[in-house]
């Protein structure tokens, strides 16, 4: 399973995972476990969901109750906004409107701009024929 990572217009954590995407939910402290939910959860109530650990996924439970994201995920693609690590993500630096300087950014909710895309990692040539093939 390929895990690839990217960043809502709010700037929460998200996570894609065969052509579905999840919001960060909850991260233990201790364990460094994260808790992903399907991104449809308010909207149509989708209680599918993932558990991670680093790049690993440790537990993937409950049917998704609506269509693939491909779309979304295209979306972002087109953006550049799709990585391949979460260190990638957390590492988004952003120009400071105030000092034009660069200012680290982080995934706990702060809108990160995505304006520097030095190192962005996307998908391959092959994702990205399958996701256009699919819509």
């Amino acid at each position: 399973m390929n895990l690839q990572f990217t960043v809502s217009n709010r700037g929460s954590l998200q996570v894609i995972l065969n052509r579905y995407m999840y919001n960060l939910h909850s991260t233990s402290r201790r364990s460094g476990v994260k808790r992903w939910r399907c991104v449809e959860y308010r909207n149509k109530r989708c209680q599918a969901f993932l558990v991670t650990k680093g790049n690993v996924v440790l537990n993937r439970a409950n049917l998704h109750n609506h269509s693939f994201h491909d779309k979304k995920i295209l979306g972002k693609l087109e953006k550049k906004a799709i990585y391949s690590t979460i260190d990638d993500v957390k590492g988004i630096r952003d120009k400071d409107p105030e000092d034009g300087k660069d200012t680290e950014k982080d995934s706990d909710g702060e809108d990160l701009g995505l304006q520097d895309y030095n190192r962005l990692e996307s998908l391959t040539d092959d994702d990205k024929d399958q996701i256009s093939k699919a819509i």
